[in-house]
């Protein structure tokens, strides 16, 4: 029997979109989340540690320990599968007595033997990936383990959210920046055309007092300087 590639959520197209408004597919990496997979792999006491996100058509990882390979087929993603039952944690004690996975090239070439992972799931209930645990033999985790990866997965997401704001804030920060920069231009501008017109108006003015001098009453002499 061959491996079971897996199925789309019924909800596709939306976790689609949330996953692509974070902006943060194929950036860099980034310590947070690093220290995170990190500390994953040490609780769990596993080879490999990984913050997935699952794309169109491949897996992505956001930061990964003892992995070296930055994104794989969607068709071979175990976190694809995962993502299908986001409110229940998949475990895999030996993915080689798994129907769905025991002929996956990851486990076929002894990567990914045992997998463990708990979904990442945003505040609009949407499956963006995972975050996961793999070793290269059969295990079990405990249940304090297992605790400890929920606790991990939570904070992935909180710092998700947290970079998306940050982002959002920078775009308004460039947007006020551009805007008074506009403004300050306008006021140049302004400045400029009325100071000419308005020092014609007054040596117009002063000229005009000047030739009629010997002729201006006080009311008129008034007048001039109201101009003025």
């Amino acid at each position: 029997m061959k491996m079971i590639v897996p199925a789309f959520p019924v909800n596709e197209d939306f976790r689609i979109e949330a996953l692509k408004s974070l902006n943060i597919l194929d950036t860099k990496s980034e310590d947070k989340f690093d220290e995170i997979t990190a500390l994953a792999a040490y609780l769990c006491d596993t080879e490999i540690a990984l913050i997935s996100l699952v794309d169109n058509d491949r897996e992505w990882f956001k930061s990964s320990y003892g992995f070296s390979t930055t994104e794989i087929p969607r068709k071979h993603s175990f976190c694809a599968h995962a993502i299908l039952e986001p409110d229940t944690p998949l475990i895999v004690n030996d993915a080689r007595t798994d129907e769905r996975f025991h002929d996956n090239p990851l486990t076929l070439n002894g990567t990914v033997i045992f997998y463990a992972s708990i979904a990442l799931i945003d505040k609009n209930g949407f499956a963006l990936g995972t975050l996961c645990v793999i070793d290269r033999q059969p295990k079990e985790l405990s249940d304090k383990q297992l605790e400890a990866l929920k606790s991990l997965a939570h904070q992935v997401v909180i710092l998700f959210e947290l970079n998306k704001k940050n982002d959002d804030l920078k775009k308004v920060e460039d947007k006020l920046r551009k805007r008074n920069e506009s403004l300050k231009e306008f006021a140049r501008v302004i400045s400029h055309d009325l100071k000419m017109p308005l020092a014609n108006v007054i040596t117009t003015s002063d000229l005009l007092k000047l030739k009629l001098a010997n002729n201006l009453d006080k009311e008129t002499s008034e007048y001039f300087e109201y101009i003025k």
